[in-house]
Formats: C-alpha cells, structure tokens, sequence
C-alpha cells in the first residue's frame, strides 16, 4: 500500500489531497456520531459524494448477525437503508448480487424496468482490523469504471474504514459498560437507603433498566416479585424479552423482565447483547442480595422486639409475684373477718349489706391475685389428656347466655378427628372464656363471632375471630401486656389476655392476633399435639 501510495503521491498530488480529505471526514465522523447506524450513514455520503457513484454499501457485524448498510441515488436523491441478517459479501459477484435484489431492497435504478439488462461497474474489498474480517465495502456505478485512480483511492480509505469501524466499536462498547456500571452504582445507591421499603426500591430499579440497555428509548422493563409487579411507564408484553429469575435464599420469588418495543436486529441474544444478558442476570442476583438482607433485618429486629417483651415480662411477672403473695394473706384475712361479721344476727341490716359489698370486694381482690400468680407462673398447668372440641364446649356453656343476650351470633367449626393431647383443660377453659367475653364486648352491638379447632401438622389450632371494632397497630402490640386495658375503669383489669399469653407460653404454644380498625380480631393460638405415653402392660407410669 505505501508503494501505491508514493505512485500516487508521484503522479496524482490532487488524489492525495482527496484522499487525505476523506480520512479527516470519515474520522470525524466516527468521532462525532454516537449511535453506529448514524456513522455508517455518513460515512456512505462521504464516499458517495467523494466518487460520484451511484451505490455504496458496507456488510459488517459476525457470520450469523451481518448487517448490510446502504446508500444508493433515486433521481439525484440519496436514499439510507439497512438490513440486518445481510448474505455474506466476499465479492464483486456477491456485490452484483445484492445489485440484483427487488426494488424495495436493494436495486439502485428504480425507473429502469429490467434493471439485469444494466451492466454495473463495481469496486469491492474487505475491510479488516488487523487479521479479522470485520466487513465488506462495494461501490457500484452505471456510467463508467472506475480509474485506476479510484480503486487506489478506495482500497486506502478502506484501511481508514476499518479503523474508525474498530474505533467505534470499542468506543460503544465503553459506553455500553459505562452505562451498565452507572445502573448498578444506583442499585447500590437505592438498596443503601433505609427510609426506602422493598417495594420502593424496586420500582425505583426498573425506573434504571432503560438507560442502561443499548436502545433506551425504546427499552421498557417489569419486576415481579411475589405478589407484586413494578413496570416502566411503557411497559407492554413483547416477543424475545431477557429475563431472569429473582432467587431469595435458593427459592424463586420473582422474575426481571426488559423488552424493546420495537422490532430491533438480531445481536447475541434475540435483539440483545451478551453483556445485557449479563447486566440482567447481575441485578438480578444483587436484588436477591438485597431483600435477603432486608428480610434478615425484620426478621432480626422482630426478636430484638421479642426477647425485650420477654424480658419485659418476667420483670413484671417477679413482681407480680411478690405483689401476689403479700396479699394472699390480708385479703384472706378481710374475707374471713367478713364472713364471721355476716353470721352475727344482731347487725342491722345497712351494716350487713355493707359487710357483702365488703366480702364481695375481697374475693374480686383474691381472683385479681389468683390471676396474679397465674401470670407469675407461680401455679403450675395440671395436664392431662383432654379433647379440645370438649374444652371449647365447656367453656361456651358458661358465657352463652351472655352471647345471646348481647346479640352475639355464635359460629361453631369444631373440627373433626382431632386427637386428645396432654394439656391443663382448666386453663384452657379460662382462654376461651377470655377471648370470648373480649369478643363479646367489641360487638357491643351485636355481630358474628367464629370459633374453630382443627388439627395441622401435628398442632392444636384454635381461631376466636369476631366482626368487632378492631383495633389499631400500637394498641395491637400492647394487648399481652399486664394492665393494659382499654376498657373503662372498673370494667376489666388488664390481666385477661397476659393470663392467656402465659398459658399458652407454657403449653409450648404460640399466640398470632390480626386486626384492623372496623375490620375485627382473629387470635390463632398454635400448640404442639402430644400424646400420654403408652407404657404397656405391667409397667407404671
């Protein structure tokens, strides 16, 4: 090429000068475009204008994913196409061939009726960077060959082509990789923030994907993640979309979905890159990352929550203990003097009611201290085997009347085949007749109130739901707290559903509440199913 080249310089000063002309605008040109389409475009004028030729074009991209670049002149205009999937060109025949093709494609005379009877004068060569063929480019006319000069002229700019071609390509890739790293620092930016929920990040990552892919304008995205969905604006369901599967401590959860709008060329996979494949699958795992360790925090948070309660309460239950048994005796004592005092016949009538409401005081003081030392776990459960669906009827037949007076509608789905477990039936009868009566009086109007056993996995599940009042977050997180009430004064102590919590915690049980305002109150209450042991004949228990 330098010995042509020194030929020309030799002969031809005006050829130099061209060709130094088109270097500095085909450079320029692949400096100034951003978008590879455009260059080719540009490019193809340059040369056209340069040569006066009547059809330019250029094949690049891999075996499988040509792309054809055209650019031919229709009645002294110029008119830009491209085709993806284009035939290999490796010659002036496979130029001559595409030459050929049906008017809406490729043929440059559209007002010649037989355009096989013109004969074409074409140039053609490969472009290449270093020894890869990364394209070809064929230059036709009608009107004359092309000089000597020319075909020099076009196999020197070719070298030039090549150049600006791999130039571009790696400039776009660099940008490619800047605007995938950008999405992923934003990601980090989003996932960092606490004041933001799961739900508010993830929309605020799919609001990411569209300037991060290689067509942004047309680029839109969706994430599901369990129940939900979060989607770009534009979103709609297209053919070919990348996805990839939001995995959460190796159980899927969700998916992550990026579309083109349009139909768009065929690159690594469908119309996308390998390194959008890439992008995808790391977001992907980094959300993963990312709820894992949100889920980890409430998870950690709620036992701090917990272990506080717990602390909380036997702190209250020490004391509640002691309280207890510093009153044990001079309530016993008012109780007995009381009694003593109402067997005298003597007293008049006005001091004998007085002595009732005293006596009557009294043993309300003991049943507030009996539930006291219950609370403290000063009285240990008397387990036996039991049925529950017995426990529940026993205790209803005492609060019925009260059901149906307050207009309280009782749904009873006592549950079937479920077996005797070792439990203390008195204590049991006192949660039903607790939750019950706080039932009742969140229906002070009347209403449902649903009781159901049943037995799942090897647990005793016991429902109380009513169609009440319902209650707040924050008074919902206080309920098993000692003394905490929401009643009127001498209409409850605030003891009932702590002795409720206590005798569930000792039957290896748990206790779930779920309310709402206007909405009523479900308490679940799980505990394990166990069975007296069967020691056999001739043995003792």
């Amino acid at each position: 090429m330098d010995e042509r080249f020194a030929e020309l310089l030799e002969h031809n000063s005006a050829a130099v000068k061209r060709l130094f002309n088109l270097n500095q605008q085909i450079l320029s040109e692949a400096v100034k475009q951003t978008v590879f389409s455009e260059f080719m475009e540009g490019t193809l004028s340059i040369l056209q204008k340069m040569f006066k030729n009547d059809e330019v074009i250029i094949v690049t991209g891999p075996g499988d994913k040509r792309t054809c670049y055209r650019l031919y002149m229709d009645n002294g205009r110029a008119e830009f196409s491209s085709l993806y999937n284009a035939p290999l060109v490796e010659s002036i025949d496979d130029g001559e061939a595409l030459f050929r093709k049906p008017r809406h494609i490729y043929n440059p005379f559209p007002q010649k009726a037989n355009p096989d009877s013109i004969r074409h004068y074409s140039h053609f060569i490969s472009l290449r960077s270093g020894s890869e063929k990364i394209g070809s480019l064929v230059m036709a006319t009608s009107s004359s060959p092309f000089s000597n000069d020319d075909c020099t002229l076009i196999d020197m700019i070719a070298d030039t082509l090549s150049l600006a071609m791999a130039s571009f390509e790696h400039k776009s890739a660099m940008t490619e990789r800047v605007k995938e790293l950008t999405c992923l620092y934003r990601i980090a930016q989003l996932s960092a923030d606490p004041n933001l929920s799961i739900s508010e990040v993830l929309q605020g990552v799919v609001l990411l994907f569209p300037p991060a892919w290689q067509y942004p304008d047309v680029t839109a995205g969706k994430i599901v993640f369990d129940s939900s969905t979060f989607v770009t604006e534009s979103y709609v369901s297209r053919p070919l979309p990348l996805l990839s599967d939001i995995v959460v401590n190796g159980r899927k959860r969700g998916w992550i979905e990026v579309v083109y709008l349009q139909n768009m060329p065929i690159m690594d996979e469908g119309p996308f890159l390998k390194e959008e494949r890439n992008l995808i699958n790391t977001i992907a795992h980094q959300l993963a990352v990312v709820i894992e360790h949100r889920e980890l925090e409430a998870e950690q948070e709620q036992l701090h929550r917990q272990l506080l309660h717990a602390d909380r309460l036997a702190t209250i239950g020490k004391l509640a203990a002691g309280v207890a048994h510093e009153l044990n005796e001079p309530l016993g004592n008012v109780l007995g003097f009381a009694q003593l005092l109402s067997k005298d016949g003597t007293l008049p009538e006005t001091a004998r009611n007085d002595i009732t409401k005293i006596e009557s005081a009294a043993l309300h003081g003991r049943e507030i201290v009996r539930k006291l030392m219950l609370f403290a776990r000063q009285t240990q459960p008397k387990k036996a085997t039991a049925k529950i669906n017995q426990v529940v009827q026993q205790a209803l037949s005492l609060v019925e009347s009260r059901l149906s007076s307050g207009g309280v509608l009782l749904d009873l789905k006592l549950g079937d085949n479920i077996p005797e477990t070792v439990l203390d039936s008195s204590q049991f009868v006192q949660i039903v007749i607790n939750l019950v009566v706080n039932a009742a009086q969140a229906m002070p109007e009347g209403g449902k109130l649903t009781i159901q056993t049943l037995c799942e996995d090897n647990t005793l599940v016991l429902t109380v739901k009513d169609s009440g009042t319902g209650m707040t977050e924050t008074i919902r997180q206080q309920i098993f707290l000692p003394f905490f009430t929401t009643k009127d004064v001498n209409q409850g102590t605030g003891l009932g559903l702590s002795v409720v919590h206590g005798i569930v915690l000792a039957h290896n049980g748990t206790i779930d509440v779920q309310s709402e305002p206007d909405s009523g109150t479900t308490f679940t209450i799980r505990v394990p199913i166990i069975r007296k042991p069967d020691y056999g004949e001739g043995t003792n228990e």
